[in-house]
């Protein structure tokens, strides 16, 4: 063992063929907060009221085929004049909604208005209810448009609902949500969904995966013995958790990378003993070693792409330690944190000079020569035509990261190798591998050729790469360990992580706790990520109220409308807005008096712009609508509909957006009624 203190090293490579993921959910009839701009649904429907919310009680129990009431509240929100929502719910009937008592009606300041069911956005309630799972709900008071909306918290509708026959615990899921306020904006919902049990008992509880910025804490039960099947030396277990996380940094969905942005890929480690203090205990040393495999639509820069010694990202280490006195059964104490430290890319064998002294571990302008052991031993384990990977040749050496820790007893290297595949690794589109070296641990005798080691560039001072390898440490490390290391989603001013393709990404950890001890301990660990194509224009479109008053015998009204486009991504794209007219009975005509407006119609283009939007761009196609009618009373009581559209990329109007990321916000719709 060659200066190792701890490495995130080697694992045995077995990663072949893993067959199940773990998923966990939110359960139990546990409370809930919804917190700012909530959305929740709520079986505790008899301490909310239109401008309370009690406590939130997200899972409740029913008989086989039973009935049962549930409120859809909001908690905490502001200015709001309208809420678009779709309820999942399990198979039975949507029966009976009712809004009598919706905390839209509180419009602010007072006009008289109230909460109406946008019935031509909205599903229809058919006479034996809404069967197919899936009701969708636009809900608004629009006499508070440009004046004021609700504030505060309670009921936005309360549904009544038919359980199905069977047993069983079924999601009661909101999706589609948006919230609107009086200026047209739209702010963030957090939203959170209910559960029915039908026939049975809600859930207990359930832990969730912590969030990638905190480190990875254990569940409430063990992974197993070790990370796998096998035991410790004393038979406990460890709990061993994986979490990889992407980002684009564009403020959008968690966990998602567009494919037009380079993305940050953060991991996030963990091994500690089950039900343990952390103190020393028979078994429990470690010599952590982790392999990662990443996606092939995941896109690595090559070491030639970036230049040596710029920033591609960060990590920092956790893990308990005997630094005073060899290890024994109480000793193991000390809490060592190393890092935060900087990622540094760093030359590759072939690109660089290479040098025998142990200095170039931690240096980002020569390769190594001590490291050849180690690319040796990883690129054999998948050269193996009878193992786990596609044969020889499987694996090239693309990329190097390295940084050096500050340790108790000097300084620690560390440097990360990455290796692009042949072909899938895993059986999960696995193109790419990962593995991290803490200082030296695989013997480079005689995996550096004596011609080799002769031609490094400080061949005359050290003759091999074993030449200055100091002692093996007497340091012994144990649990708990953590770690958390990101790639910078660029590096040297060019993109250095980035997404390809859009889809499910599968990202595997195989951790060994006890590298250098016995085996049958490590184990597989998933997580999973996204990459999409965000590309993602919204229309907002209001008009007050359902009615527009022409005097009988002929007349005019005017009536203010709201058009705004927005480019909801974090690039740029071009984008085409349409306002159009449909249905107007033929003695009236509208036109608009504004940026948009045209000449007088009774069906066709009010508002048609194609133009290009910078990220996050808003543009206001507002206007003033003005109704005029003939002479007579027939229009009276006609209905007529507004339709406003936009179409990501200009590519598709009138047929529907095929590329947009959410198009659900890519029309709307507004029936209005000649008075």
């Amino acid at each position: 063992m060659k200066r190792l203190t701890f490495f995130l090293g080697l694992s045995s490579i077995a990663a072949a063929a893993l067959v199940a993921f773990a998923a966990l959910t939110l359960g139990g009839n546990s409370t809930q907060a919804a917190g700012p701009n909530g959305l929740s649904v709520d079986w505790n429907i008899a301490d909310n009221t239109d401008i309370a919310v009690g406590t939130i009680v997200p899972c409740g129990e029913v008989v086989s085929g039973g009935s049962y009431t549930v409120d859809v509240v909001l908690e905490g929100v502001s200015d709001i004049v309208a809420v678009q929502m779709t309820l999942g719910y399990p198979a039975g009937a949507l029966n009976t909604h009712d809004i009598s008592s919706s905390l839209l009606n509180n419009e602010d300041p007072d006009q008289g208005g109230s909460a109406l069911v946008d019935v031509t956005a909205s599903d229809p309630h058919p006479a034996g209810g809404d069967l197919d799972g899936s009701h969708k709900e636009l809900i608004s008071n629009d006499i508070g448009i440009g004046v004021g909306g609700a504030t505060g918290s309670g009921i936005l509708v309360r549904f009544t609902l038919t359980a199905p026959v069977g047993i069983g615990v079924f999601p009661l899921a909101l999706s589609g949500v948006e919230l609107n306020d009086s200026q047209a904006g739209t702010p963030t919902a957090h939203v959170h969904d209910g559960k029915v049990a039908v026939g049975t008992t809600c859930p207990a509880p359930t832990t969730v995966t912590p969030s990638p910025s905190a480190s990875p804490t254990p569940g409430p039960t063990p992974s197993g013995p070790g990370c796998g099947p096998g035991p410790e030396d004393d038979g406990t277990a460890l709990v061993c958790t994986f979490s990889n996380t992407v980002d684009d940094g564009s403020g959008g969905a968690d966990d998602d990378c567009d494919i037009h942005l380079p993305c940050s890929i953060t991991t996030d480690l963990a091994i500690e003993k089950f039900g343990g203090t952390g103190e020393a205990e028979a078994g429990d040393p470690l010599a952590p070693a982790v392999t990662i495999f990443s996606s092939g639509s995941i896109d690595f820069a090559n070491d030639l792409d970036v230049a040596n010694g710029s920033a591609a990202g960060s990590i920092v280490v956790s893990i308990r330690a005997d630094v005073i006195e060899p290890f024994n059964a109480n000793e193991c104490f000390a809490q060592l944190t190393l890092g935060p430290e900087t990622l540094f890319e760093s030359a590759i064998k072939g690109n660089a000079p290479a040098v025998n002294s142990s200095s170039g571990l931690g240096s980002p302008d020569f390769w190594p020569n001590d490291l050849n052991g180690e690319k040796v031993v990883v690129e054999a384990a998948f050269g193996d035509p009878d193992g786990p990977g596609p044969g020889v040749g499987a694996l090239t050496l693309w990329s190097r990261a390295m940084t050096v820790f500050a340790g108790p007893a000097g300084p620690i290297p560390l440097n990360v190798l990455y290796w692009h595949t042949a072909g899938d690794v895993t059986g999960f589109d696995s193109r790419w591998v990962t593995v991290s070296f803490t200082g030296d641990p695989v013997p480079d005798n005689p995996f550096t050729p004596a011609a080799e080691a002769a031609a490094a560039a400080d061949a005359g001072t050290v003759a091999t790469p074993d030449a200055d390898d100091p002692p093996a440490s007497g340091t012994v490390f144990c649990t708990p360990f953590t770690s958390t290391a990101t790639s910078n989603g660029t590096a040297g001013g060019v993109p250095y992580r980035d997404c390809t393709s859009t889809g499910t990404k599968v990202f595997i950890a195989n951790i060994d706790p006890t590298a250098l001890g016995p085996s049958g301990d490590e184990g597989t660990r998933p997580d999973v990520s996204s990459c999409s194509d965000t590309g993602d224009a919204k229309v907002t479109h209001r008009s007050r109220g359902p009615g527009i008053r022409v005097s009988a015998g002929g007349g005019t009204a005017d009536r203010p409308v709201v058009l705004k486009t927005t480019n909801v991504t974090a690039h740029d794209d071009t984008i085409r807005t349409v306002l159009e007219v449909s249905g107007l009975h033929p003695d009236c005509t509208v036109d608009a008096d504004g940026p948009g407006g045209n000449a007088p119609i009774n069906s066709g283009i009010l508002v048609d712009d194609t133009s290009a939007y910078a990220a996050g761009q808003v543009k206001d196609f507002g206007f003033t609508l003005h109704v005029d009618c003939g002479t007579g009373t027939a229009y009276i009581g006609d209905t007529f509909s507004m339709i406003a559209t936009v179409d990501h990329a200009a590519d598709d109007y009138p047929a529907a957006d095929d590329d947009d990321a959410n198009p659900a916000d890519n029309v709307v719709t507004r029936t209005k009624i000649t008075k």
